[in-house]
């Protein structure tokens, strides 16, 4: 899937077990095919970045779950999270482009409003 590069917008070395996104150090790290811009918010179950998908060439909002070793229900409940949103059609809910569960970081992209 996507690899972890270093991106243009800062140089985080990668120590030992990945915990970036869940520390809150994703500045720098991005899935290769996004360039990140700035952090937009984050919560219980991760962070959420806005960023630029360079292969589509457009603003999205990605959203990494945080690391937890060893939690198949985090992952599970990131899964239906998106599912859900995915499911639904409504000027008021950004659309989900896209979902990685397959390597971390496991992230959701999709829509990025402003505000």
């Amino acid at each position: 899937m996507f690899d972890i590069i270093e991106s243009k917008v800062g140089d985080v070395a990668r120590k030992g077990q990945y915990s970036g996104i869940g520390a809150g150090e994703m500045k720098g790290r991005t899935p290769s095919r996004f360039s990140a811009i700035e952090k937009i918010g984050q919560g219980g179950m991760g962070v959420v970045w806005k960023a630029r998908d360079n292969q589509l060439g457009r603003t999205v909002a990605l959203k990494f779950l945080r690391h937890v070793p060893d939690n198949p229900e985090a992952k599970k409940r990131f899964e239906q999270e998106a599912r859900a949103a995915a499911a639904l059609n409504h000027p008021n809910i950004v659309t989900i482009h896209d979902i990685n569960l397959i390597k971390e970081p496991m992230y959701i992209v999709m829509e990025y409003v402003e505000g």
